[in-house]
């Protein structure tokens, strides 16, 4: 089993007029998203993911995202890279 390394961690907000993209990411480092706040959309590849706080969704290593607030919420977020 490989050790588990945990490279970073960033938190963001995002309001419904905004939209965040992570066109880079690392090499063969994957990321936890955890909600904390509101109700958003992750678009990956083409295909959204509900997200909202009680739900964390993994994102393999080299997938670029998309972060979309839904209606008049803001979305507040923490990634993990490991």
């Amino acid at each position: 089993m490989a050790p588990l390394t945990f490279m970073s961690v960033t938190t963001d907000q995002i309001s419904s007029e905004t939209v965040a993209e992570t066109s880079e990411t690392k090499e063969n480092v994957a990321r936890l998203i955890f909600p904390i706040n509101g109700i958003g959309d992750v678009k990956i590849e083409g295909t959204n993911y509900h997200i909202k706080k009680g739900r964390i969704l993994h994102v393999g290593p080299n997938f670029p995202s998309r972060f979309l607030a839904v209606n008049e919420a803001k979305l507040e977020y923490v990634v993990i890279y490991f």
